[in-house]
């Protein structure tokens, strides 16, 4: 296991304050993230621009080291080991600047009367992410501002107007003691929400429950006088430090987004259902001390929250920090090393023990530590010390633009709390993981676009290992889209229920015939169960679906509400609403529905296949049609047989290759050739053929000629049936 290693290059010294600090991409098109940061006492909110985004060269070959040799003028230099210097600026002008010691670039955008939490957010939806703020906090959480707890948004100018001032303030709204605010989609998809955090209900009030709040975007963002709000909760809690947002997915929400919070009365869920706001206390964190009082100034439960990634699972563990207000401020959990799985980091605010004036003392309360999952059924985890200066919060991104996470602190330093000496922002440039630009190929990239999930994958010949991506549980099944290099194997205890190849040839053991893409021969079915064994992809690789049986019981549904339905895709950084994930009726009156799905391509956009999911209840037709404008090759795959012989009906008429011939043939029921498609059947293609050449027939305009096809629930049974459509794009059909 290799040990971590980061490169402390200080961004500011001699600061004023320091609280605050959060990764900021000014514009998409930046190579690299930027900075904000401040503290309470200055009010200063600054934006460090990253210098690889202000030069004509992006390298960090052009940061010039000054050398050790140059002596600071001051004690408070004395710590400054390192600067990367703007090759054209004397050294003697870098050490007297108060807020330019490197070639990151101070913006002052706001000065605010004790500015406390920010939140980012495209809210005005140009393109560019703007920041939400709460300020006018007060002197602390006991002694806060009665009418203060401000909460507004700056939008962001963009680079060509940074220059021009602070940036324009709307205001949202307020409640005293604003300490934390949360930018997302909590109870729908398509119009920005925050939620708002107070630490406590107001001045010298411990033991009142917090207003949590949730406030909706209006729709003129830029001249609305402030957001509409509702009380999520009232109740429950006490002291609410810190939250840690995610697209926690489960049956009831939807994959909308929700909070962990963490607050005095330990880590809860909140989430919103489709019965209203949900909590769910997860663990009590510190408990309560013998005679601790709600009303002093006693602390238990938790202080600071995050979840970890480990072995494929978004959520394989959950890191915090206990009790509110110790040594350590806040955590944050991410993939340092570019293993797959997420490491996690403190920060202590301090003081140190060799701080002069402090008592000796054994406990760390000072610097950030580094933790990595080792065993986590056991609860085993390797940790270092990374570095050992004061540390409020932390903000990880690529800094150095190598496709490796690096981090950032800013030094604490808070009247009536604790002033660190010489209160610093510094980044911690990692040293020690494979540059993320050298094994980006074997990465998924997901996104969110037109309301549907976007996956971008390697191809199977440029991975040394199998990769896998959980996508959606439907009905019975979990949905992987996996990719094995060239023969690539999964063992049996591994091993999936089903599997449908999107690209390359896989033998399954105990079957002499290679499962293909379209390897069902036309217009016939064949079953995609495996039984579990094992599977070895050929020569060039292969990408497949894998489908896992999650329910316990083999079961149907006798309406599409009640089909199980839960997005497991996450996208991070979220990058928009997530899609609408649930079944959508298509006709009235009709018992059909369809439920968008996933476009699938490669890392260099050459499309492989767009799946998307369909519900049909007993005896429905779901239309005739001929793909008259598609160049796809659609074939559907079977999850839920309800209604007992459903399936696809076609009519064997001859090729519609003229566009006046786009009219729906006279027919009787009888005429149909028919293909029922039990649960876990597929079909092979269902289009028509060149004779002699065998190739997809296509016409004048490339669209693939079908016949007049449908798929018919059936008479058999009482339930839905649920089904896949896989539509492979046309450089893949013969």
């Amino acid at each position: 296991m290799a040990s971590p290693v980061f490169q402390k290059d200080i961004v500011q010294f001699k600061r004023k304050d320091g609280y605050w600090i959060e990764t900021f991409k000014l514009d998409p098109k930046d190579e690299a993230p930027g900075l904000v940061a401040y503290g309470l006492d200055t009010g200063i909110v600054e934006f460090l621009d990253n210098p690889l985004n202000t030069r004509t060269s992006c390298h960090n070959s052009d940061w010039v080291v000054v050398p050790e040799t140059a002596q600071p003028r001051s004690s408070s230099e004395a710590t400054v080991k390192r600067y990367l210097e703007v090759s054209n600026t004397p050294i003697t002008e870098i050490l007297e600047s108060t807020n330019e010691t490197t070639g990151w670039k101070a913006t002052k955008i706001a000065h605010l009367d004790s500015p406390v939490a920010v939140t980012v957010a495209d809210v005005d939806n140009d393109g560019l992410n703007d920041l939400i703020i709460c300020y006018n906090y007060g002197k602390d959480f006991i002694n806060c501002n009665r009418e203060g707890g401000y909460i507004a948004w700056l939008k962001n100018p963009g680079r060509a107007n940074l220059d021009h001032g602070v940036w324009n303030l709307h205001y949202i709204g307020r409640w005293p003691a604003m300490h934390r605010l949360k930018a997302g989609y909590f109870t729908q998809r398509t119009i920005l929400e925050l939620i708002a955090l107070p630490v406590v209900h107001g001045p010298r009030d411990l033991s009142t429950p917090i207003p949590v709040f949730l406030f909706q975007a209006p729709t003129d963002v830029l001249e609305a006088p402030s957001w509409p709000r509702s009380v999520i909760d009232d109740s429950s809690f006490t002291i609410i430090h810190d939250a840690c947002k995610r697209r926690f997915t489960s049956n009831e929400d939807i994959g909308l987004e929700s909070l962990i919070l963490a607050s005095r009365e330990g880590l809860t869920w909140l989430h919103f259902t489709e019965f209203g706001w949900k909590k769910e206390l997860l663990n009590i964190g510190m408990p309560v001390a013998p005679g601790q009082k709600p009303q002093e100034k006693d602390f238990w439960g938790c202080e600071s929250v995050d979840v970890g990634r480990f072995e494929g699972d978004s959520y394989a563990y959950i890191a915090t920090l206990e009790a509110f207000h110790g040594p350590g401020h806040f955590v944050v959990t991410a993939d340092f090393d570019n293993d797959g799985n997420d490491e996690f980091l403190i920060a202590l605010w301090g003081p140190s023990p060799e701080e002069p004036g402090t008592i000796s003392s054994a406990v760390e309360c000072q610097g950030v530590w580094y933790y990595k999952p080792v065993d986590l059924s056991n609860g085993i985890f390797a940790k270092w010390k990374v570095a050992p200066e004061s540390a409020a919060r932390i903000a990880t991104g690529d800094f150095c633009g190598d496709g490796r996470l690096s981090f950032a602190t800013i030094s604490y330093y808070v009247a009536n709390y604790y002033k660190s000496p010489d209160p610093q922002v510094r980044v911690y440039s990692n040293d020690f993981a494979q540059s993320g630009k050298d094994i980006a190929a074997p990465l998924f990239r997901t996104a969110f676009r037109n309301n549907e999930a976007l996956v971008c994958l390697p191809r199977p010949s440029s991975i040394e290992h199998r990769k896998r991506l959980p996508l959606i549980r439907l009905a019975e099944f979990r949905l992987e889209l996996e990719i094995l290099p060239p023969r690539g194997k999964r063992a049996e205890e591994e091993s999936a229920d089903a599997i449908k190849v999107l690209y390359g040839s896989m033998l399954v053991d105990g079957q002499n015939i290679p499962k293909e893409a379209l390897s069902v021969p036309d217009y016939s079915s064949a079953s995609a169960d495996i039984g579990n064994r094992p599977y070895q992809a050929l020569e060039k690789g292969a990408v497949l679906l894998r489908l896992i049986r999650v329910a316990a019981d083999e079961i149907t549904w006798p309406d599409v509400h009640n089909i199980p339905l839960r997005p497991l895709l996450t996208v991070s950084p979220p990058d928009g609403p997530q899609p609408d994930w649930q079944f959508r009726r298509v006709e009235k009156d009709k018992d059909f529905w369809n439920l968008i799905g996933f476009d699938i391509r490669f890392n260099d956009q050459t499309p492989l296949a767009h799946l998307q999911f369909w519900a049909a209840g007993p005896e429905t037709d779901c239309g005739l049609h001929c793909h008259n404008d598609a160049i796809f090759g659609e074939v559907h795959l079977s999850l839920s047989s309800g209604t007992g012989n459903g399936g696809i009906w076609w009519l064997p008429t001859l090729p519609t290759i003229d566009e006046s011939e786009f009219k729906i043939p006279n027919h009787h029921v009888s005429d149909f050739k028919r293909l029922p498609l039990k649960k876990l059947v597929e079909h092979g293609p269902i289009w028509y053929h060149e004779i002699t050449s065998g190739k997809t027939l296509r016409r004048p305009d490339s669209t693939v000629c079908y016949p007049w096809h449908k798929w018919q629930a059936g008479n058999e049974g009482k339930h839905m049936d649920v089904w896949m459509a896989v539509e492979f794009s046309p450089q893949w059909l013969p």
